[in-house]
């Protein structure tokens, strides 16, 4: 894995227009992720991704990780305050005694069957 993307290194001049470098700037970040989630779940039965923040809300990316992980459930997690959510969440036990709400996250499903537009 590159320290950096290796789109530092591309000539944007060989790009027909923005469209195509965009996409080209989103494969090379894929890549880069690909090889850092196979570092986490390599060897584990590891069956869904959910990705937060903005990378989520980018269908580009999404539909990418999707394919880069066909045999994966790949999600885009639609939610304020993921962190401290996150952080409540692994509290709850200890302070609450009632069950967590199931509503909490909005949920997104991409699968490598789907086609991009963008």
């Amino acid at each position: 894995m590159a320290a950096q993307s290796i789109f530092a290194t591309r000539d944007l001049s060989r790009f027909n227009n923005y469209d195509e470098a965009y996409h080209q700037l989103i494969a090379d970040l894929m890549e880069q992720q690909v090889c850092s989630t196979n570092l986490i779940i390599q060897g584990t039965p590891v069956g869904r991704i959910f990705v937060d923040g903005g990378f989520g809300s980018n269908a580009v990316f999404m539909h990418m990780l999707a394919d880069a992980f066909a045999g994966v459930e790949v999600y885009a997690a639609s939610m304020p305050q993921a962190s401290a959510l996150g952080a409540a969440l692994v509290l709850h036990p200890h302070w609450n005694s009632k069950n967590v709400p199931s509503d909490l996250i909005e949920l997104k499903l991409y699968s490598a069957t789907q086609k991009t537009s963008t």
